[in-house]
């Protein structure tokens, strides 16, 4: 697959081409697969687009590898593990790393500072001002629907608080761009929210200090 990927890159029939690698471990063998045959193989063709796919993997204007993870502790130590598995055995430079999934936090009931700014919401402070806020707006709320509205806004405020941790440990391994796509609440996916990861993604890259490969170099000037 890679010699395939190694000649439409050459035909320059493309501005860019995507390729869908294995997962982790698995696109760590299938990109050090052309090294191993360099190695075994002495002469002939098979020598020649071996040598032709590693020069392709090893120029960063020609190849990178975007890792895309979640952000959760195993997956990201598994994307840190891979990230530099690639650079120190593939040799393939790394582009900005995906991380999927990312709860927004966009919090109106009240403030962190009005909760104790803790891990753990002041349940009992949540629900004061969820069923203050419900009578201000004239839908006044039962116990119960005021309780559910406050485990859910807990559940939703921790969530994105060890979220944002572990993408802050990301960081610190990998000190590359991420590109934060958010979780999708929605019982399928379909052109809508495809359209609406794409315009997250879109509107990320264009803010990236360095032009990413396919994409013209003044295009963030």
């Amino acid at each position: 697959m890679l010699g395939k990927i190694k000649a439409l890159e050459q035909s320059r029939a493309f501005d860019l081409i995507l390729v869908d690698a294995p997962a982790a471990g698995h696109a760590v063998s299938f990109l050090t697969s052309p090294l191993g045959l360099l190695e075994a193989v002495g002469v002939g063709p098979i020598k020649t687009q071996a040598s032709d796919v590693v020069a392709m993997l090893s120029d960063p204007t020609r190849a990178q590898v975007m890792l895309v993870t979640t952000p959760e502790e195993t997956p990201v130590r598994e994307a840190i593990e891979t990230a530099f598995a690639l650079e120190d055995r593939v040799g393939v430079a790394l582009g900005p790393i995906i991380v999927n999934g990312i709860y927004t936090d966009n919090l109106t009931i009240t403030s962190e500072n009005e909760l104790g700014n803790t891990d753990l919401f002041d349940h009992t402070a949540l629900q004061e001002s969820i069923s203050l806020d419900a009578q201000v707006s004239g839908y006044p709320l039962s116990a119960r629907g005021i309780s559910d509205i406050a485990d859910a806004v807990s559940f939703r405020h921790a969530r994105s608080r060890v979220q944002s941790h572990q993408a802050d440990e990301l960081s610190k391994s990998l000190p590359i761009p991420q590109l934060r796509l958010p979780y999708l609440f929605d019982g399928e996916i379909g052109f809508p929210q495809i359209e609406r990861l794409a315009d997250a993604l879109s509107a990320q890259i264009e803010s990236l200090p360095d032009p990413l490969i396919g994409e013209p170099a003044g295009k963030n000037e």
